[in-house]
């Protein structure tokens, strides 16, 4: 019959992929008890191969930390085959039964359950703590730069963390990553080792100007004294600036220390023109060129829309910074400015000229 080919035909691909050289039989128990730190394929199934060499090294294979004790942590046929596909083994060249999944539980509980009593700021620290490990686990190992990291951990994680006071090792992806993305965290204290798993949404922070060297206050800019970083953005509601071009020649209100973020609060742009400076105001209509003299009622910096005082009749009007110490007086940006002052009844012309 046409089924009984079909499983004959399987039986026989089996037994060809079973004989391979390369190729070994992966039985999964149905459950198993931590006593590492870290759980093996060896651990959780029986690896047989004609191979010995390739036997031993899939037994070797460690798939995930061990759980924190009186935990117990499901591992699928799929977590196996992502873990050997993660050591660069083919899954698909090795044969795989027994159970569908393994129940790995951690060692005995040592201690009695405090994680219920930990306050909201205990658990906030221990995520920080995680936070922080694997922000610097994607700096060394993806890419570098500031990383955003934010996760939650269960009672029983944020116990643990808090708990080991020592080292906390990560590991996970190692490719750029997007979105949420899982990671194994193991703890490390005199009383032995936890791990488990933890779920984090992860996103490189967007670049920004950085200050490469020391810069005093009063200088400009130069391009030598920046690049673009992915750096964390500074705290409080402030511009940073996503180009280079953007900041060169700007002036430097505050001292700003090497690494250092720039913000709209740290530079500005150059002062061209000082309040009570006396200014040469050109008007320009129709062909003619107007100039006279005016002094500044406010500060300005290139292309900033002022106000300037004639100096004879002592009428205000508004002017657009175009140079040290100078003005334009543009018909355009009076309509724009939002105001006029209400003593200016003449046109731009005759106020301008009207300071001649």
């Amino acid at each position: 019959m046409p089924t009984t080919r079909l499983e004959i035909i399987v039986v026989v691909a089996l037994a060809l992929i079973a004989s391979s050289s390369h190729a070994a039989v992966i039985r999964l128990h149905t459950e198993h008890r931590a006593t590492k730190s870290i759980v093996r394929l060896g651990d959780v199934a029986d690896v047989e191969s004609a191979d010995a060499e390739e036997a031993a090294r899939l037994e070797s294979l460690e798939l995930l930390p061990a759980p924190a004790a009186g935990r117990t942590q499901e591992v699928t046929l799929r977590d196996i085959q992502d873990a050997l596909a993660r050591h660069n083994l083919n899954p698909v060249s090795h044969l795989f039964s027994g159970a569908g999944r393994v129940a790995v539980s951690g060692p005995a509980a040592a201690r009695t359950q405090t994680a219920a009593f930990l306050t909201t700021s205990q658990t906030r620290r221990a995520e920080d703590r995680v936070g922080q490990a694997i922000g610097e686990y994607l700096q060394a190992r993806v890419a570098p730069g500031h990383w955003d990291v934010e996760l939650e951990l269960n009672e029983a994680q944020a116990d643990a963390v808090s708990s080991h006071h020592e080292a906390v090792s990560v590991s996970g992806a190692r490719e750029l990553p997007e979105g949420r993305v899982r990671f194994d965290v193991v703890l490390q204290s005199m009383t032995g080792p936890v791990g488990f798993f933890v779920d984090a949404d992860v996103s490189q922070a967007p670049a920004v100007v950085v200050a490469t060297r020391p810069i005093p206050r009063g200088a400009k800019v130069r391009a030598t004294d920046v690049e673009l970083q992915h750096a964390a953005p500074p705290r409080g509601e402030k511009v940073m600036f996503s180009t280079v071009e953007a900041v060169i020649g700007m002036e430097v209100t505050r001292a700003i220390r090497a690494g250092q973020v720039l913000d709209d609060r740290s530079v500005q742009p150059v002062v061209l023109v000082r309040r009570r400076d006396v200014l040469t105001v050109y008007s320009r209509a129709g062909g003619i060129e107007v100039r006279t003299t005016a002094r500044a009622v406010d500060d300005g910096s290139l292309g900033e829309l002022i106000a300037v005082e004639s100096l004879t009749n002592r009428k205000s009007f508004f002017a657009r910074v175009s140079g040290p110490q100078t003005v334009e007086v543009v018909a355009q940006a009076l309509r724009t400015a939002g105001t006029v002052p209400a003593q200016v009844h003449t046109s731009t012309a005759e106020q301008v000229g009207a300071g001649r």
